[in-house]
């Protein structure tokens, strides 16, 4: 599992070294997530100071919020429909 930045492409593992420990319990032989690490404050907002100090400091403060599943063991998923009522995605 490795972390990378999205704009420059960078790899951050070593600096979000506890969401990727936390990220090869997945089960899943490969895939691309694309999401956001936050931290949340007290009233339970996203807090870019809190973000900051957590990296370094406190990571286990860190949570990554996935907002799309671009790739599958394998699979692009950029056709995949995400089903109400019915099945949907492949539990991860």
């Amino acid at each position: 599992m490795r972390a990378f930045s999205p704009r420059r492409g960078l790899d951050w593992t070593s600096k979000y070294r506890d969401l990727v420990e936390a990220a090869k319990g997945l089960n899943v032989q490969n895939a691309i997530i694309d999401g956001e690490v936050v931290v949340l404050n007290d009233a339970g907002l996203s807090d870019f100071a809190a973000l900051r100090k957590a990296i370094t400091r406190r990571q286990h403060d860190l949570y990554f919020v996935a907002f799309d599943l671009l790739h599958l063991n394998g699979h692009t998923c950029a056709t995949w429909h995400l089903r109400i009522g019915g099945k949907s995605w492949p539990a991860l």
